[in-house]
């Protein structure tokens, strides 16, 4: 497990012509969701190339605190990675450099924060109408659990039996924020004169509820 390292590498964040943009992928390889042995799970990384004829690969560093990576992988010919292991209920902290032809490193991609749980409960979930009338579904995320990285899934039901998923909902979709919270609207197609609405979020590793 990379957290039993007993040497740890310092390594500064600072600017750098290498950006990690984000997650590309999230997955968990050959792990069953209730698994009881599902104690540790994948997680698969992605970041832009450099254009520079002289990179020849790159490093992706690991750790559990902020700027203090206690693993790293060399990763040639490619811009992506999947780090094994990752124990649930942690918070992985990760940058990326580059490596020229003659070994020199790049500086350190600025950092990427991820929380190895699934996703809580979006709040509110209110049915509302917006500025020109029309009824939406409302809520919000802290944005403390942004670094779950889930997306919200929206369900349907003409009798609160049978439910079918109508549509996902990104963070990117956010409609507004404050300081504290991302707030949510997705505007409800009606289709008869009974519906009743779910919603939850979801991660790589599963729902903050079931419908």
């Amino acid at each position: 497990m990379i957290k039993n390292s007993q040497n740890p590498k310092i390594v500064p964040i600072r600017p750098s012509f290498l950006k990690l943009l984000g997650i590309l992928g999230l997955a968990i390889l050959g792990l069953l969701q209730n698994s009881t042995n599902a104690a540790t799970v994948p997680l698969t990384l992605g970041w832009d190339a450099v254009s520079n004829s002289g990179v020849v690969g790159y490093k992706l560093y690991v750790g559990l605190q902020s700027q203090l990576y206690n693993q790293s992988y060399a990763v040639a010919g490619q811009t992506s990675f999947t780090v094994t292991q990752l124990e649930i209920g942690e918070t992985y902290y990760f940058a990326v450099s580059a490596i020229d032809s003659a070994g020199i490193e790049s500086d350190l991609s600025f950092e990427i924060i991820v929380s190895v749980n699934t996703p809580p409960l979006p709040t509110g979930g209110v049915l509302a109408r917006n500025g020109a009338g029309q009824i939406g579904l409302q809520w919000s995320l802290p944005k403390s659990a942004l670094i779950t990285y889930p997306v919200f899934n929206i369900y349907s039901s003409p009798d609160l039996v049978n439910w079918t998923k109508v549509d996902t909902v990104q963070l990117s979709q956010s409609t507004a924020e404050d300081a504290n919270t991302l707030q949510f609207a997705w505007p409800i197609p009606i289709s008869s004169s009974q519906m009743f609405f779910r919603l939850n979020a979801r991660n790589w590793l599963g729902d903050s509820t079931v419908p």
